[in-house]
């Protein structure tokens, strides 16, 4: 299973488990048993998995673009900064370019790695940017 998908479905599993411990459902635990097979997939995974897959593709960096790119959306649709902060927005930039750098330049060029670290980090900054700018007209509002 690639790890990406694996990603997907596991969050998927945990936040509807989740969830239904505060709204039971008769899918809740349905949600929980398949959480757990995932967590023994995941196991699996990096226990014996990691090594049949080509370099540039263990990372998965896709799933860091994609990741920014919904940093943005999330801004842009509740046009307010709440529950967002620049430590979070800074962390993740940060995040992605330490193994970028790592992986991608230190201990072998690999393109496929720093393209992808470059596509993260100018979605990064320029939520970074958007934030600070939002988070500026929220106290500019809240002084007058």
């Amino acid at each position: 299973m690639p790890l990406f998908a694996l990603g997907l479905n596991i969050a998927w599993e945990v936040i509807y488990t989740v969830q239904g411990l505060a709204n039971p459902s008769i899918q809740t635990p349905v949600n929980f048993i398949w959480a757990g097979c995932d967590l023994v997939i995941v196991c699996t995974y990096f226990k014996y998995g990691r090594k049949h897959f080509p370099e540039n593709a263990k990372a998965y960096f896709a799933q860091n673009v994609t990741m920014s790119i919904l940093f943005l959306v999330m801004l842009y649709r509740r046009n307010s900064s709440e529950g967002q902060s620049m430590i979070i927005a800074v962390a993740k930039w940060l995040g992605t370019l330490a193994p970028t750098l790592l992986m991608g330049i230190y201990r072998e060029f690999n393109v496929y790695i720093v393209m992808t670290g470059i596509i993260c980090s100018v979605w990064d900054l320029l939520y970074i940017y958007l934030l600070n700018k939002k988070i500026q007209e929220e106290k500019n509002v809240a002084l007058k």
